[in-house]
């Protein structure tokens, strides 16, 4: 069984000689809610997934595509910007970026939707309902790119 305090001190045990103070409120920001204690722990969440639910083969799941991924997202990585071409709302949280399967993102995300749910004081069906529509939607997202072509990845 995993020490999460142990992970999460080991983790962070640079930042901490770097900056105490910050740390401190770090942790404090972390305590409030599940969700807050998510959204500080990327590294352990990461861990849990490749440990227990990739398949035991080589690292990719024998065969899968890797890319690029945003690695911590969650839903207060997500934001309006302005771009030459207009105003955007999408990923704005790009400091956890690794590479891996894409469901390591989706399985994240779908976490958080029923994290930051709950936290709004939705009951467990309408969380899930939540993560469905978001679910749903990533789906019909990648379907759209996959019809439109162009990348190697969708093949």
């Amino acid at each position: 069984m995993r020490d999460a305090i142990a992970l999460f001190q080991d983790y962070n045990r640079a930042f901490a000689l770097r900056n105490p103070e910050l740390l401190r409120l770090k942790v404090a920001r972390m305590a409030v809610s599940p969700f807050t204690f998510f959204r500080g722990t990327f590294h352990i969440f990461a861990r849990d997934i490749l440990e227990n639910f990739y398949d035991s083969g080589p690292r990719n799941g024998g065969g899968a595509v890797e890319m690029d991924l945003v690695g911590d997202i969650h839903t207060e990585n997500f934001g309006t910007y302005q771009a030459v071409d207009g105003i955007h709302y999408d990923i704005n949280d790009f400091d956890e970026t690794t590479q891996g399967r894409f469901d390591l993102d989706v399985r994240r995300q779908a976490t958080s939707c029923i994290l930051a749910a709950q936290e709004c004081a939705m009951e467990l069906p309408q969380a899930i309902q939540v993560t469905l529509a978001f679910l749903e939607s990533y789906a019909d997202t990648v379907s759209r790119a996959h019809k439109r072509g162009g990348s190697s990845i969708w093949t």
